[in-house]
């Protein structure tokens, strides 16, 4: 009888010991699927967050350019120079003047903004 006894018990440590072995096996598959869902929970979000604020500073942009455009009257010299300067990153020269480092530039036309782009005023 006691040799039955030893038995069971040591059929009943044996189970545990596969059940032991079975939730750590789980617990290790949890929490590689809880670090991949936290990876691309938070990349996401990074993603997000980087196009959202691209597109609010391409918006910035694009209204400035839109405001010269409305300058313009529908005139093809100047919504001409506004392209170039929009294609450049280019700003308006105030007045005419460029800071140091910096050229004025226009098309060759009445209806031209004059705008600054980077250069020597001595290579001219």
């Amino acid at each position: 009888m006691e040799d039955n006894f030893e038995e069971k018990l040591e059929k009943i440590r044996k189970k545990g010991r596969v059940k032991m072995k079975q939730n750590k096996i789980y617990s290790k598959i949890g929490l590689i699927f809880i670090l991949i869902f936290a990876v691309l929970f938070l990349g996401s979000i990074f993603y997000l967050f980087n196009k959202l604020n691209k597109t609010k500073t391409k918006d910035v942009v694009k209204t400035y350019y839109e405001l010269l455009k409305d300058g313009c009257d529908n005139e093809s010299c100047c919504l001409s120079a506004v392209k170039y300067m929009e294609d450049g990153g280019f700003t308006e020269a105030k007045d005419g003047n460029c800071p140091d480092g910096f050229n004025s530039n226009m098309l060759r036309c009445i209806s031209s903004y004059k705008w600054c782009e980077p250069g020597n005023k001595n290579n001219r």
